[in-house]
């Protein structure tokens, strides 16, 4: 992942309703446990937040 990428993943998260990050943050415990790298962490974060398609509009991919 880039650092842009980073960043924008980053700023998507920050405006993710609570609610939202909260079910997100369930589901990745209950598929994955808690002892995951923060590659992986940013990874599933990507396809929740479904932003690659934002980041090809970008230009970031």
């Amino acid at each position: 992942m880039t650092p842009e990428q980073r960043y924008d993943l980053a700023i998507e998260w920050r405006r993710t309703s609570h609610k939202v990050r909260h079910m997100i943050r369930l589901e990745y415990r209950r598929r994955f446990g808690n002892d995951n790298s923060e590659e992986h962490w940013e990874e599933y974060l990507t396809e929740a937040l479904n932003i690659k398609p934002f980041w090809k509009t970008a230009g970031l991919i």
